[in-house]
């Protein structure tokens, strides 16, 4: 394991909700938690925890299910059916053509 990979483990194991997927969020969040003078560097760590995060996700999915929750009057229901309601379209502008 390359140097630049073991210290962004590190620092995601350290701080885990510091850092996303984001590139430019991990840059921004490594320079709050340590003083890297080399840009070149700093963007290498970047990415390296960007990769991690990301290949922790489909993990971190499969583990626990999403749970919806669903509020009572939060998703109205359609009425009328869909090809019910374009026959009537139909018919409105067929009388409105006669």
């Amino acid at each position: 394991m390359n140097k630049i990979r073991k210290l962004a483990e590190d620092l995601v194991a350290k701080h885990p909700t510091l850092f996303s997927t984001d590139f430019s969020e991990n840059k921004q969040a490594i320079e709050k938690v340590m003083i890297i003078r080399n840009r070149a560097l700093r963007n290498q760590i970047a990415g390296a925890i960007s990769t991690i995060i990301k290949e922790r996700s489909p993990k971190l999915a499969s583990q626990e299910p999403p749970t919806q929750t669903i509020e009572s009057g939060s998703i109205e229901q359609q009425t009328e059916e869909p090809s019910t309601t374009a026959e009537a379209q139909i018919a409105q502008s067929a009388s409105e053509t006669r």
